[in-house]
């Protein structure tokens, strides 16, 4: 399969909860992320075909935003298998500010943003190291309006965080419910903190 490499000209512009325990702890967490220097990695993301999924299709526009000072270099999709791999080369250094527009692209509602590591999966993300807007599409249908997905950490190491203004996250199952054009409805589940799985939710 081929690897779509989207390439970045500029270096413009799923982070959890703040840790549990001692302030102590925590202190010495948020002065550690905050102190990293501009150091670019591989960071990735798989979307898995579950059930009634035979396709998924990433397609980057070029919108994104990254901490200030660290690099974004490019954003590639590989699909390959029974997956499809999203590979941001960015760094990894948390700000408030990357948070506060991946809001504004959701109007600052929780329900419409869905958050890996079963730690801090729920509510919003209160600092990231970046994020991409994507055009999404399950099966070649289209999902409505850009699928926004960005990287934070928390106590326990990064994570990943997923929002669509279509999508609704279910708490108590800990899932991610997005439709189609057609109203066809996906349940994005995670498998682990790196790797998610879409599926053609089953009847209610």
């Amino acid at each position: 399969m081929k690897a779509y490499v989207y390439p970045l000209l500029c270096l413009p512009m799923l982070a959890g909860a703040e840790p549990s325990g001692a302030p102590d702890a925590a202190d010495a967490w948020l002065a550690q992320t905050s102190s990293r220097k501009a150091t670019q990695r591989d960071n990735e993301l798989a979307l898995r075909y579950g059930d009634g999924v035979q396709d998924i299709t990433l397609v980057y526009g070029g919108t994104h935003h990254v901490t200030d000072g660290q690099p974004l270099q490019a954003v590639q999709v590989v699909p390959g298998g029974d997956r499809v791999r999203l590979q941001v080369l960015a760094g990894r250094k948390r700000s408030p500010e990357v948070a506060a527009t991946w809001h504004d692209q959701l109007y600052g509602e929780d329900r419409h943003m869905f958050g890996t590591s079963k730690q801090a999966a729920t509510g919003h993300p209160d600092a990231l190291n970046f994020w991409v807007s994507l055009d999404m599409f399950v099966n070649g249908v289209p999902i409505p309006e850009p699928v926004y997905i960005g990287q934070g950490s928390n106590f326990y190491g990064n994570n990943w965080w997923l929002g669509n203004m279509f999508a609704i996250v279910d708490d108590c199952r800990h899932e991610f419910r997005m439709r189609d054009v057609y109203g066809q409805l996906y349940c994005i589940r995670e498998l682990g903190r790196h790797e998610l799985e879409v599926s053609a939710c089953p009847p209610l």
